[in-house]
């Protein structure tokens, strides 16, 4: 409300809410000279409670391995709101967790964030490229530990390359003697290379008569398994229904699907408790069947081939 005055409701129509002025001692006059019009609430009423901004961030809660390396195992949404800074940010993620450990904000490259005018605006929270962490406050000497050691790996790193330059050196020199050696040495290598070439050439010669021979046992096995891949599917195609063996002498089709239904001891069986065709269903299946006779030869050979 306005220290200057104050304002009831009045009415009762959702469509003609106005306020009335009620005047204070202070109030100044709230409606210009010859107006009785009342104002609107739109143009005068202000809310009193002024709505909190706030911003929900991504929390990244890491571990710091002995080398100093940040290892993320979880991640916390946390809700800052305007003029929270950096404590508050890492005592939401402690009571998340439930872990009596406090927790530092830190940067992706494992710097404290420290709790500044900066961290406590909203802005500073808004930026979805700027990744925070939240690392256990007793690891962080493990970071400050492994930024030492990696300071101190530079140098060494430095400090080798150095001594390796100094060794190329020394290594240039002596490809240099060695390419002399090398030029010396060819001569003789070439003469018995040239005898190994000859050799070679024999030994080809040979090889291209046994590829000839090989080429011939291919088309031979290539005939086997055509006439092995026939037997197949004929035994696929012949095999009974119910035991999955070649029928030995009689093989009943079914006059309803005109698919092979198996052999006639197994058909029988079948027939004692079932009237439908054991492939499509249909009624009446035992009148229905043809039995084809004089294959026995041919199912005796598809059989003993299958074992």
């Amino acid at each position: 409300m306005r220290d200057r005055g104050s304002y009831s409701v009045s009415g009762t129509s959702k469509e003609q809410h106005v306020l009335t002025p009620v005047a204070g001692p202070s109030t100044p006059s709230c409606r210009p000279r010859g107006s009785t019009a009342f104002l609107h609430p739109s143009n005068t009423f202000q809310n009193p409670l002024r709505r909190t901004k706030s911003v929900r961030k991504q929390i990244y809660v890491a571990d710091v391995e002995d080398s100093g390396k940040i290892s993320p195992y979880t991640t916390v949404h946390v809700t800052i709101s305007e003029g929270q800074g950096v404590l508050v940010v890492g005592q939401t993620v402690q009571e998340y967790l439930n872990s009596a450990d406090s927790y530092s904000i830190c940067d992706a490259k494992g710097l404290a964030i420290a709790d500044t005018s900066e961290t406590k605006d909203l802005e500073f929270w808004k930026t979805s490229s700027r990744k925070v962490y939240a690392i256990r406050t007793t690891d962080l000497s493990k970071l400050k530990t492994g930024r030492l050691e990696s300071a101190s790996k530079k140098k060494r790193v430095e400090s080798e390359e150095n001594e390796v330059l100094e060794g190329l050196q020394g290594v240039e020199l002596e490809i240099k003697n060695s390419v002399c050696r090398l030029a010396e040495n060819m001569e003789e290598k070439f003469s018995e290379l040239t005898i190994t070439v000859n050799h070679i050439n024999t030994n080809v010669l040979q090889l291209v008569q046994q590829i000839d021979v090989i080429g011939e046992l291919k088309e031979k096995v290539a005939e086997v398994s055509k006439s092995l891949t026939i037997a197949s599917s004929l035994r696929d195609a012949l095999m009974c229904r119910m035991c999955t063996n070649i029928p030995s002498s009689v093989l009943v089709i079914t006059a309803c699907c005109g698919q092979v239904a198996g052999c006639g001891p197994c058909i029988q069986t079948y027939l004692n408790d079932n009237d439908s065709c054991l492939l499509c269903k249909a009624n009446m299946f035992s009148g229905k069947l043809v039995f084809l006779r004089g294959l026995g030869e041919v199912l005796s050979k598809l059989s003993s081939e299958a074992t």
